[in-house]
């Protein structure tokens, strides 16, 4: 435990560690943790670093972390339950992995992910929520639960853009408590959890496949594909914008809101029940099933 009071650099040296605890952890400037170095957040009252946090070793948070300009981790930070923020941002790199449950953000400014960012032990919340003008989250690398556990993303802004990868792992969820937009070139991996937004919008050249649950309203863009193989069930409206496609495979989807379908249905051997009804200028493709013993097509085409 120490207490740095100068504006001069905390460093935490190669292959040492270090344990902050409450007030007598306290850094009046940046904590820079090198690489094979170990920091430990034990239990006291908030520890505070008052600058700038650079990780590439290992941050071990027992209790709760803060620091006045950005958290930047390029190593590994667990968190136990408890929340690590920093006030100008939190800057996961590609190298970087932040893994556990409790809460990681900035109430001021944004998120920006990377790296890996991996809910472990319980529900792990990002948070960003203070300016919408400011604040958001941004994600090029990978989000991904745990089964049984649930990643949260709470922000201000209207849509977060998914440029990297969210996988989503059974008897688990990941959350968007606003529109999610799967970019081009991006990747939704459903694994047997649930997915949740206001409302999904897939777009061309994204990848949206697996099976689970979806909870929001999903909207297919022109050109757009999103492949289920698997139960699932879709609490919200389905949109099939002209062009779109729907690809249901071995499988049997329940839609407990209206299918609005201008582009294509493609069955193979699957069954699609849109409990809310089947409307639009829509074209239902059928195939037999590699498999045998699956079920036949639900919807009916147009005479």
């Amino acid at each position: 435990m120490f207490r740095k009071e100068s504006t001069l650099v905390a460093i935490v040296c190669a292959f040492s560690a270090c344990s902050l605890q409450g007030g007598e952890g306290d850094i009046y400037g940046d904590l820079y943790n090198a690489p094979g170095g170990k920091v430990l957040v034990v239990d006291g009252q908030n520890c505070n670093v008052f600058g700038r946090l650079q990780n590439f070793g290992t941050i071990y948070i027992f209790d709760s972390f803060w620091a006045q300009r950005e958290v930047q981790n390029s190593g590994l930070i667990e968190m136990l339950g408890f929340w690590c923020s920093g006030e100008q941002g939190v800057r996961n790199a590609a190298t970087g992995i932040v893994k556990g449950c409790g809460l990681i953000g900035s109430k001021s400014s944004s998120i920006d992910n990377r790296g890996l960012i991996w809910s472990v032990g319980g529900s792990l919340l990002l948070y960003s929520w203070d300016d919408p003008k400011r604040v958001g989250m941004s994600n090029t690398g990978i989000l991904r639960n745990s089964p049984g556990t649930s990643l949260t993303a709470w922000v201000l802004v209207p849509n977060v853009g998914n440029q990297g990868t969210i996988e989503i792992n059974a008897d688990g969820a990941v959350v968007f408590d606003c529109n999610l937009t799967n970019e081009p070139n991006a990747l939704i991996n459903l694994l047997g959890g649930t997915l949740s937004a206001k409302t999904i919008i897939q777009k061309a050249g994204a990848t949206l496949e697996g099976f689970g649950g979806v909870t929001g309203n999903l909207a297919i863009d022109p050109n757009a594909i999103v492949t289920l193989a698997g139960p699932t069930n879709i609490v919200g409206d389905v949109t099939i914008a002209k062009g779109a496609t729907l690809e249901i495979r071995d499988s049997t989807i329940w839609v407990t809101g209206k299918v609005i379908c201008n582009g294509t249905i493609h069955l193979k051997s699957g069954d699609m029940i849109p409990q809310g009804g089947l409307s639009g200028d829509y074209h239902i493709i059928r195939e037999p099933s590699i498999y045998s013993g699956v079920g036949q097509a639900n919807p009916q085409p147009r005479p």
